[in-house]
């Protein structure tokens, strides 16, 4: 998106669709997920292999196959979730733009016969799509977080006598940050919109303040719009602490990285 140009948001929205189900995409994830398996392989091979309680050469085998199988899934998954997340980011930025505009049938469901010709409705739109298009997001990236919980659970002793070698301990902290990442930021991107969108309604303010009567039910309108907008508080709009990463990742740290530490203590 130019800032010179108009945003047809309809449109703007098909293309991120076909963005995100194109085949290229698909296959540029998966080459890099081979290239970061090798690499978590090199990683982990270079500190040392942890040691694997197996009973046999077939339960070996197995344990391998799983292993890799659900490594590198975590890693496909990971590096989808960097994809969805810049294509996410590409979205939000092009309808942080002043010329965004919505079919005519959106903006009388959002504005209803009161809010309809004003143009800043189109800004109220954005908002809301934003709030909940990255509550779909924030899902796909919570995901990567249960996985490695649940993957550092499973290494307990209390299961077998699995060992946790620091090369591990590195690819999985890895693992995290890029969660982590993905994230942190979209949310500063729907932030830093929400605050451009209000600053910008808010020198809209100032224009018809002071106005007479004329222009006080454009005034009441805008403003209206503007506590609206400061109220919304879901997808990468709530609160740092109520973010669902966060807490996904608390519980990482919190239970799973806990529990490690007790494992290896004793």
């Amino acid at each position: 998106c130019k800032d010179d140009e108009k945003v047809d948001a309809l449109s703007l929205w098909e293309t991120y669709c076909r963005h995100c189900t194109s085949k290229k995409g698909f296959y540029k994830t998966f080459i890099l997920s081979i290239i970061y398996f090798i690499i978590c392989g090199i990683i982990i091979n270079g500190f040392g292999k942890p040691f694997i309680p197996y009973r046999g050469h077939i339960s070996l085998v197995v344990d391998k196959c799983i292993i890799l199988s659900a490594a590198f899934l975590l890693i496909l998954l990971i590096f989808r979730v960097i994809e969805v997340t810049n294509l996410s980011v590409w979205f939000i930025r092009c309808l942080s733009r002043e010329n965004t505009t919505w079919p005519s049938d959106i903006i009388q469901r959002v504005g209803g016969t009161r809010y309809r010709e004003l143009q800043s409705i189109n800004d109220w739109i954005d908002i809301k799509v934003i709030a909940k298009h990255s509550e779909a997001v924030l899902r796909l990236i919570y995901a990567p977080f249960l996985i490695i919980f649940l993957l550092l659970i499973a290494r307990l002793y209390w299961f077998d006598n699995w060992g946790m070698s620091i090369g591990l301990m590195i690819v999985i902290s890895l693992s995290l940050i890029y969660a982590v990442c993905c994230a942190a930021i979209l949310k500063y991107e729907a932030e830093k919109t929400k605050q451009k969108i209000i600053q910008h309604l808010q020198e809209l303010l100032m224009k018809f303040r002071g106005q007479g009567d004329k222009t006080k039910d454009k005034y009441e309108q805008i403003n209206f719009i503007i506590l609206s907008i400061s109220s919304i508080r879901n997808g990468a709009l709530a609160p740092f602490f109520q973010q669902p990463w966060i807490r996904a990742l608390l519980l990482s740290l919190g239970s799973g990285g806990g529990l490690i530490l007790l494992d290896i203590l004793s």
